[in-house]
């Protein structure tokens, strides 16, 4: 699919604690439901941004787990997808 369409890099931001069921479940739109955090500029669905700096924004930086590799006191951990 590569050869016929082409390649990009797209980057999703979202908030720690969504990660685990993204990881597990893919993306899902939530668009219209309780699940919906952020507007639809574009309409419904799942939102990648060609630069790394917009999706930043959709972070939502969060302590980290205490008993996970990364936990420090007071640190605030996000997480970008590419």
């Amino acid at each position: 699919m590569k050869k016929q369409y082409g390649m990009t890099w797209a980057f999703h931001g979202s908030a720690l604690c969504n990660w685990h069921s993204i990881m597990r479940k893919g993306l899902k739109n939530m668009s219209g439901t309780k699940g919906q955090v952020n507007g639809a500029a574009y309409g419904s669905g799942v939102y990648f941004a060609n630069d790394a700096n917009t999706s930043f924004g959709y972070m939502r930086y969060t302590e980290c787990w205490k008993k996970s590799i990364f936990y420090k006191e007071n640190s605030q951990l996000g997480v970008l997808s590419m």
